[in-house]
């Protein structure tokens, strides 16, 4: 009994450890979503607003402003001109491009 009580265990492992992501696209949007694990951004002149937290967020494009209501880990930036406003303690930051910027929400 105790060996299948494991293999159940076991087999249901994966569903409970599942990572949901988001992926986001396009150019000139204003866009209010749910966060999830991990987001990601492909396209430039964005504003996006994530209500909750999230592990990583990665951007390629440039001119996006990004607003997190809730924890960030993880922010990758492959653009220009980028503004990520978060709240909780700071994330790490990989940029590659010019002027992308984490600014600290009160």
């Amino acid at each position: 009994m105790k060996k299948l009580l494991v293999a159940a265990l076991l087999l249901a492992l994966p569903s409970w450890a599942a990572v949901h992501n988001l992926v986001l696209s396009g150019a000139n949007q204003a866009v209010k979503v749910q966060a999830q694990d991990s987001v990601q951004l492909i396209g430039d002149s964005n504003q996006i607003s994530l209500q909750g937290s999230c592990h990583s967020l990665q951007i390629t494009g440039s001119s996006n402003q990004i607003r997190l209501q809730g924890g960030l880990d993880r922010v990758e930036v492959v653009g220009s001109d980028n503004t990520i406003f978060w709240s909780g303690r700071a994330p790490q930051l990989q940029s590659v491009g010019t002027n992308n910027q984490l600014v600290q929400s009160k």
